[in-house]
């Protein structure tokens, strides 16, 4: 799934968008991530490459966590102050990065790593730090993140009310931006939400109850669902409108060939009403005439 989604915006030349940016390295994680949990039959229960392949795993659930966040921010830094926040993008590799790398050492430093089930990541004997190094802090973000959605929810339900009533050229930069980047963006925080309830249930109840019945279906779920994660990912990049009516086998030849053949590649443009200027673009920023603005799409909620 993430393989599909990698190919696209590499060939229509979509990363230079911002939105495209923060999935296709979400994508790059997923696909680690998947790589290693397929790792599970390569080792023993104990070893150098038990060991890897949990300090990846809990590498790549924070940095994917952490690029969700960053997707949330972005959503939320155009409604509440109407700017993309593209402008921090190598901050926001540092601040994910960085943080995934301290979780990770971290847990390694206190020696927790090794058999968990189907595959490696923090052992049975260390449930204290399986949850304070990961579910509850998961939990704990995914919350916070609600709460500003909910709140950002509102903001703009007060926005949209008010440009209904009146025009200003920075309102409707605003307004394209904001549908641009919510548009493309607004899926992926759901589909993680949803997929985080089955592993964390598997571990509460692994470490609350022996019943091996309850134990097995949920392990079972949780084996799936996890190195499962790109093709929910790629449900979610074939949600946006754009993409699927610029999508299919002629164009993405084309586009693929092009690299190759030395032809300048025919880079994505989303579609707004039919045109193909991006919200990024100077005329999305105050300089169109009004007959153009008033062209551009109302706010989808």
């Amino acid at each position: 799934g993430v393989l599909f989604i990698l190919l696209v915006i590499w060939a229509f030349g979509k990363y230079q968008f911002f939105a495209q940016r923060l999935i296709f390295w979400l994508s790059l994680t997923a696909l680690v991530s998947s790589a290693a949990y397929l790792m599970g039959g390569l080792h023993t229960p104990t070893g150098a490459l038990c060991t890897a392949q949990a300090a990846l795993i809990q590498f790549c659930e924070w940095a994917q966590l952490l690029w969700i966040s960053c997707m949330a921010l972005d959503i939320t830094a155009i409604i509440w102050r109407g700017f993309s926040m593209d402008d921090f993008f190598w901050f926001y590799h540092g601040f994910v990065w960085l943080t995934a790398t301290v979780m990770t050492t971290t847990t390694a430093f206190l020696d927790s790593y090794g058999q968990a089930g189907p595959w490696c990541w923090i052992t049975d004997k260390h449930l204290w730090l399986r949850f304070g190094m990961w579910y509850i802090p998961l939990w704990v973000i995914i919350l916070i993140l609600l709460f500003i959605y909910i709140c950002a929810w509102r903001s703009l339900r007060r926005q949209v009310d008010r440009w209904s009533r009146t025009y200003t050229p920075d309102e409707e930069r605003r307004k394209a931006l904001l549908n641009e980047d919510m548009r493309q963006l607004k899926y992926y925080p759901l589909v993680y939400l949803v997929l985080a309830i089955i592993p964390t249930a598997d571990r509460v109840i692994s470490a609350a109850t022996d019943d091996a019945d309850s134990l097995f279906s949920f392990m079972i779920l949780h084996a799936i669902v996890e190195p499962c994660v790109g093709f929910f990912y790629a449900m979610a990049f074939l949600l946006d409108r754009d993409t699927r009516e610029q999508l299919n086998w002629h164009n993405l030849l084309n586009a693929i060939m092009s690299h190759f053949s030395g032809k300048e590649v025919q880079e994505y443009q989303p579609i707004l009403n039919g045109r193909s200027d991006s919200p990024h673009s100077s005329k999305a920023y105050g300089t169109n005439s009004p007959n153009e603005v008033s062209a551009q799409p109302k706010m989808m909620l």
